[in-house]
């Protein structure tokens, strides 16, 4: 590979509109959070690290090549989990950040978001239906300091706004793999999707 990308996995949101920790609901004998790794493609990784808040995530973590970054305040807003990515990440790097809640990711849309990546290294890569743009994103090196000036629950998309004619899009025909989950009728909705994904 012609340059080495990380990946961080944010996995220490609050789950407030769920009620309780939702990478812990339980689907067809794991987790969803288990679902999730799963399902990732980290052999296209120099080095993925997922930011956790809770035990029981880290200890999901432990079965997946993985390295585990704790979040002590996760109230500080997502901003925070992207700092602690940066600071376990090799600083010369693109890196992928993920959010943890969307189960039916597919391997061959992150495997074609790095590939646009290696091929565009100025770019930012994120992929959308429509005109509805989803997670992951890919951004590259240089942009890793307007990263670390995030603050609150400030993400990614206020970087993609200043720079939204560096974005390369990978369009896609489906929304599904994008679902992600935040309230029990999400819960319920991505259960019923379930059989139809694996």
């Amino acid at each position: 590979m012609a340059r080495s990308i990380d990946a961080v996995i944010l996995a220490a949101g609050l789950s407030k509109r769920m009620g309780c920790d939702k990478l812990l609901l339980p689907v067809a004998g794991s987790t969803l959070f288990g679902i999730f790794l799963s399902r990732f493609p980290f052999s296209l990784f120099a080095k993925t690290v997922v930011i956790v808040a809770n035990d029981e995530v880290a200890g999901i973590c432990r079965n997946f090549p993985v390295g585990i970054c704790h979040n002590d305040t996760p109230e500080k807003g997502q901003a925070h989990s992207i700092h602690l990515g940066l600071a376990n990440t090799t600083p010369g790097n693109p890196i992928l950040f993920s959010v943890a809640d969307q189960p039916l990711i597919r391997h061959e849309t992150i495997s074609r978001l790095v590939e646009i990546s290696l091929e565009n290294p100025g770019s930012i890569i994120q992929p959308r239906v429509d005109s509805l743009p989803g997670n992951p994103v890919i951004f590259p090196a240089d942009l890793r300091d307007e990263l670390a000036g995030l603050a609150g629950d400030s993400g990614g998309r206020e970087i993609i706004r200043h720079h939204n004619r560096r974005v390369t899009w990978l369009d896609l025909d489906s929304a599904d793999q994008f679902f992600d989950i935040d309230t029990p009728e999400e819960y319920q909705e991505f259960l019923r999707q379930w059989p139809n994904h694996h």
